[in-house]
């Protein structure tokens, strides 16, 4: 159809974690988001806060695995009533990372 889509997003996170035994860390963190249409932040477009459990364990000396799993437990679209903004953003978000230190 030649026409394309165009959107952009900020956010802010926050998280804090406790270390239960050297290597091993469990957390909560607490994310913000905005969603706009445009690639500038141009029209508003909706918001969402999203809480969850994070991990952090060292596999090794030089290997180590993170994780987080967020749900939205707040948003709003633009002009839409509801308590979630499931158009501009997903109910869950999981993050997992594997790394490596050389």
């Amino acid at each position: 159809t030649g026409e394309f889509e165009r959107e952009s997003s900020i956010g802010v996170a926050a998280a804090a974690s406790w270390q239960l035994r050297p290597g091993l860390l469990f957390g909560v963190e607490a994310r913000y988001f905005r969603a706009y249409e445009g690639l500038a932040l141009n029209t508003f477009a909706g918001e969402a806060v999203f809480l969850g459990p994070t991990a952090f364990a060292k596999l090794s000396k030089c290997c180590f695995i993170a994780a987080a799993w967020n749900i939205q437990a707040w948003g709003r679209e633009q002009g839409a009533a509801g308590s979630l903004d499931l158009v501009n953003f997903e109910r869950h978000q999981v993050t997992l990372k594997l790394g490596f230190e050389m």
